[in-house]
């Protein structure tokens, strides 16, 4: 009997698995400090939260029993609100913390179920491409044109600014993960099509499903 010849290193097939491999390796170790990043922005938040309370209360103690409030509380609690939304949003989404509407997906199929999911990935994450860039070329345009926030202190409106078109663009990112998870899902339910969804948890993924693509 003839013995199949072994695939010699440097033919076509070895070169995919490798190109294969590589890619896997990276996105995995993208997506591990993809998380990190956000989780670091997610408990940045509790620090924000933390400056709120207090000079809100100072500035409580302040106007009460010394008649003496600072003025910045009020203008730099405002900025703080901006960071905390977009330092949070991400994380909260990779969780399943944002409010949903969930009164029509409950009542489909699994598969129009998935196929609504996937429709709705795909337009928020077009809309974050759009406000991502448009919140970017503002952001650059503030900062060539030096613009600054006037009131009780001055600050450049590029301090402020800059969070968003980060916060929209990890948010596309997140929904692209999640655009991965809904194609992996209707290829389940295709393959599979007597079988339903089954039960999530609070992050969309059945029990024993890890949290990266």
């Amino acid at each position: 009997m003839e013995r199949a010849s072994p695939v010699k290193p440097g033919t076509p097939v070895l070169i995919r698995e490798r190109i294969v491999n590589t890619v896997r390796t990276v996105g995995t170790v993208a997506v591990r400090w993809f998380d990190r990043l956000t989780d670091a922005a997610y408990y940045a938040t509790l620090g924000f939260l933390l400056f709120l309370a207090l000079s809100i209360g100072l500035n409580v103690f302040m106007r009460r029993v010394l008649d003496q409030p600072f003025g910045w509380v009020i203008q730099g609690g405002q900025y703080t609100l901006v960071y905390i939304t977009f330092f949070a949003s991400t994380r909260l989404l990779r969780q399943g913390a944002h409010t949903r509407m969930t009164l029509l997906s409950e009542r489909l199929g699994p598969l129009p179920a998935a196929w609504l999911s996937l429709s709705a990935n795909v337009v928020a994450l077009a809309i974050c491409g759009v406000l991502t860039w448009e919140t970017g070329s503002s952001t650059v345009g503030s900062f060539a044109d030096g613009a600054t926030y006037r009131g009780n202190f001055d600050i450049a409106q590029w301090v402020i600014w800059w969070v968003m078109p980060v916060g929209f663009g990890f948010l596309g990112l997140e929904f692209i993960r999640h655009l991965g998870r809904d194609v992996a899902e209707l290829r389940r339910l295709r393959a599979h099509p007597h079988q339903g969804s089954g039960e999530r948890d609070a992050d969309g993924h059945r029990p024993g499903e890890q949290g990266h693509l």
